[in-house]
């Protein structure tokens, strides 16, 4: 699809919290931007031993759910294992919990379209939406309090909480440490682990994007994995990185001069992606002799799948495959 069309259309992209993303650069010797440098400015935080209910008192809609985006997920849980929560930037509180505990809660459900009413006695976990956004969400309205009072029933239940929140305006992201350290929680800032690996002598795939097809894609994939399997975000191995020259055994592989890698780690949204996508059009503009970019994102392996509406476990990987000509290929990957 054209490039463009990816930037405006967000939904893809925002379907899960991404830990990692790789941007691959080949014959990038005299490139000198960097794609990812909104990555490196990234704060997020943990927060430990959260109560649901905290997250729908209505000074923290107010001063943090409706003025920016803010997105939260349970830290170091297991799904499947233990109860589960997230929070979305739209503002849905969503809620997975073992099923005799979410049978005690009057809050609105969710069951997978394809599950038969019979069926959902069998349900392990459960899924309960709560909306924060909606217009009659506030202290005095019924649904508000009706929530607040079947929350309460969960006061007992404590969650650790990787989150991260970007204001509109002109607002220190650090202020809803603050808000929480003044609540007695204990709040710890996170930065993301970033690393640039320059190759100067690397094989990759001979791509055709006109045609692509499954076996270019597998090769690539393949590709892919061989270069972050040399990645590292210790300084002291750079020296060994960067002097590798990783063999990709393909014969319809060619052979580049120079490869850049730009490596982040930590906690990161669709946003962060498109303004990658966005710089990498300026790039392709700047610097004609580039064969392609890939953005190779990878998403926490706990966490919920908003366009599936589900949490699940396992690997989630988005790769993008962007030609000079501003068209924009979508590999997806899960198990």
């Amino acid at each position: 699809m054209p490039l463009d069309t990816l930037i405006e259309n967000k939904t893809l992209l925002h379907n899960f919290p991404i830990f990692s993303v790789y941007v691959f650069i080949p014959e990038s010797k005299h490139v000198t931007e960097i794609l990812g440098e909104k990555l490196s400015k990234n704060v997020y935080f943990i927060i430990k031993e959260v109560s649901v209910v905290s997250l729908i008192e209505a000074s923290f809609i107010k001063e943090f759910i409706e003025v920016g985006s803010l997105y939260a997920f349970s830290y170091q849980a297991k799904v499947e294992e233990e109860n589960f929560i997230t929070l979305l930037p739209s503002g849905k509180l969503i809620l997975y919990l073992q099923n005799n505990i979410a049978e005690c809660l009057s809050l609105r459900k969710y069951y997978p379209p394809e599950l038969k009413k019979h069926e959902r006695r069998t349900l392990r976990f459960q899924t309960c939406i709560i909306d924060t956004k909606l217009p009659n969400f506030l202290p005095g309205q019924k649904l508000y309090d009706s929530t607040l009072n079947e929350l309460n029933k969960l006061k007992d239940f404590k969650f650790d909480l990787l989150l991260k929140w970007e204001p509109t305006g002109d607002i220190c992201p650090e202020s809803i440490r603050t808000y929480f350290e003044k609540h007695g929680y204990e709040c710890n800032t996170c930065e993301p682990n970033i690393y640039e690996n320059t190759k100067p002598s690397v094989s990759v795939p001979n791509l055709n994007l006109e045609e692509l097809d499954s076996i270019q894609i597998n090769d690539l994939i393949h590709w892919i994995g061989v270069q972050l399997c040399n990645i590292s975000f210790h300084p002291e191995k750079s020296d060994m990185l960067a002097n590798s020259s990783t063999t990709y055994l393909n014969e319809q592989s060619k052979h580049i001069n120079f490869l850049k890698i730009e490596s982040y780690e930590g906690f990161f949204d669709g946003d962060y992606i498109l303004s990658i996508l966005k710089e990498s059009r300026e790039v392709f503009k700047k610097y004609s002799n580039l064969p392609f970019i890939i953005v190779s994102i990878a998403g926490y392996l706990e966490s919920y799948f908003e366009l599936e509406k589900k949490f699940r476990s396992g690997d989630k990987s988005i790769f993008l495959v962007i030609s000079p000509q501003l068209q924009c290929w979508i590999i997806t990957y899960k198990k």
